[in-house]
């Protein structure tokens, strides 16, 4: 089964699979197969996934104050995208 394989196997540079990449790995083998209805069959034999909660860890003394500020332009950005403005 595609699914105990490791995707490393297959050339992702992953620990685990994500459903995207199941469809695609199955269509090297040739079976044509949308991530949709991967999901779905994976849902019809009772399995379940979780998105990867991404952690970030830095070394750098000035990490904290550089997430502030990324965070605070991200919540200045993006309402503002949503209004059509653009600020090129």
């Amino acid at each position: 089964m595609l699914l105990k394989r490791d995707p490393q196997a297959f050339g992702y540079l992953k620990g685990r699979w994500v459903v995207r990449d199941i469809s695609k790995a199955l269509k090297s083998e040739g079976v044509e197969i949308s991530p949709t209805q991967v999901h779905g069959i994976l849902r019809d034999l009772g399995l379940s996934y979780k998105r990867p909660k991404l952690d970030v860890v830095s070394d750098d003394p000035s990490y904290a104050r550089k997430e502030r500020e990324l965070n605070h332009y991200k919540q200045i950005a993006l309402p503002s995208q949503k209004m059509g403005h653009s600020r090129v």
